[in-house]
């Protein structure tokens, strides 16, 4: 065999695998713009969801802890149905771990299901108006801390964090 031809061999080898991974880099990248974008976009129906009789989940939220910071994370559970789990943590007390609001977005419907006990109680007060009364009826019970579901998640870690400022009830949203 002559060096020539080895070396021209050789060359479209290292061509070859230097393509394929520019390609396969290609395609992560691209996937994982996907999974911010369908992020985003469960993160904001939650935000932006308001029932016909009441609030939306931020003010319900803000009503309940009063001058506390909402921290907003969302994830994707599942790619292929784009179930992308929301959690909204409230910080009442610095000394306890946060309480923690997890919902599931189905993208495709779109509809918000709960993802945890606080989330479903959350979800049952939307039909209900704002009043003083509510704020008492309400005592949700949240999981201890946002690390334990993340652990039994997969160990996947959030996409994408955001801290709002409390939103007041006039509010319509909570991001323009």
């Amino acid at each position: 065999m002559r060096p020539e031809a080895m070396f021209g061999s050789t060359r479209r080898t290292i061509l070859l695998v230097v393509t394929s991974a520019v390609a396969a880099l290609c395609v992560l990248w691209m996937q994982g713009r996907f999974e911010a974008a369908d992020a985003r976009h469960a993160r904001a129906i939650v935000q932006d969801y308001r029932s016909k009789a009441g609030p939306s989940i931020p003010d319900l939220l803000s009503h309940q802890h009063p001058g506390k910071g909402i921290q907003w994370a969302s994830h994707v559970q599942s790619s292929c149905f784009q179930h992308i789990e929301v959690h909204a943590s409230v910080n009442a007390d610095p000394s306890k771990a946060p309480l923690v609001y997890v919902f599931i977005v189905d993208l495709n419907g779109p509809a918000i299901h709960p993802g945890n006990e606080a989330g479903k109680q959350l979800l049952k007060l939307l039909d209900k108006p704002l009043t003083r009364s509510l704020h008492k009826q309400a005592k949700l019970r949240a999981a201890p801390s946002a690390s334990a579901r993340a652990g039994s998640s997969g160990g996947s870690a959030p996409l994408v964090t955001k801290t709002a400022p409390p939103a007041t009830p006039s509010t319509s949203s909570p991001h323009p």
